[in-house]
């Protein structure tokens, strides 16, 4: 038997499209990865995307926070439909967006304080203590004050985690990718971490996009999931995550959400 998420057992609504991608293809040099992309992402959802191994979760997200441009199709981010017209459009469009890398990518020379900083430094003509306050504040969200001064080294990878977050709530962001937040942390560093997700969602209508094939992490966060497909090179799932769970009828996606193996393994005797 499973036990379904309480916190998104229920159906939400949410308002329009800040994220649309219609018969869109992604890939690299003009060379389509996923094709026959249909999807929107509502104001104040949490979609997490995720699939095999190889299967363009990478790739997808590169092209929706404007790192590549879509091979084909339309895509629009924040009102803004990618490729950007020129670099004023591009730079306005990162402006409303927030990226949260897998690994953190902090910069490990500066305090987190310093690293929430940056992008009001890039983008904004704030004042220094304003920045400082407006850094503190972010800080104090992801439940890092305490920690303001302290150095990447000189926390665990959790808490790297949430720091990378702040940063990339810096400028109140549209729209938050999440680029497989629970990678490398032990399960209830991870469980802490989907509760951090779905604090920001409900207390301040956060919009999340989150790359991740953590089937714990995936049932307790997502309001919706998509599930790309290697082979098919394209969606082949989109839904509630334990409604796909319980009524898929595609092999790969039963298999997936149920965590089915799918080969016997080598030498059994079964």
């Amino acid at each position: 038997m499973h036990a379904d998420a309480t916190p998104n057992s229920a159906r939400r609504t949410f308002g329009p499209p800040v994220v649309r991608m219609q018969d869109a293809a992604v890939g690299y040099d003009g060379v389509a990865v996923q094709s026959k992309l249909n999807m929107e992402v509502r104001r104040g959802e949490v979609l997490v995307v995720g699939g095999g191994s190889g299967c363009g979760k990478t790739t997808l997200r590169r092209c929706l926070v404007t790192l590549d441009p879509p091979v084909s199709g339309v895509v629009e981010v924040a009102g803004v439909r990618l490729p950007a017209q020129d670099e004023s459009a591009l730079q306005t469009l990162r402006r409303r967006i927030g990226v949260m890398y897998q690994s953190g990518a902090l910069f490990g020379s500066l305090t987190l304080l310093e690293n929430v900083r940056l992008p009001m430094e890039e983008f904004t003509d704030l004042p220094s203590d304003a920045m400082d306050a407006a850094a503190m504040a972010k800080l104090s969200l992801v439940g890092l004050a305490d920690a303001a001064l302290k150095l990447p080294s000189e926390i665990s990878g959790g808490m790297c985690k949430r720091a990378a977050i702040a940063r990339a709530m810096a400028l109140d962001p549209e729209v938050l990718f999440l680029d497989e937040p629970s990678a490398g942390l032990d399960p209830v560093t991870s469980a802490d971490l989907d509760a951090l997700v779905l604090s920001l969602n409900r207390m301040l209508g956060t919009t999340f996009v989150v790359i991740s094939h953590e089937l714990p992490s995936i049932f307790a966060i997502a309001d919706r999931f998509i599930m790309l497909d290697r082979v098919a090179g394209t969606i082949i799932a989109d839904g509630v995550p334990a409604d796909l769970r319980d009524h898929a009828t595609n092999e790969k996606v039963k298999a997936f959400m149920n965590r089915i193996p799918t080969a016997t393994p080598t030498g059994s005797t079964a």
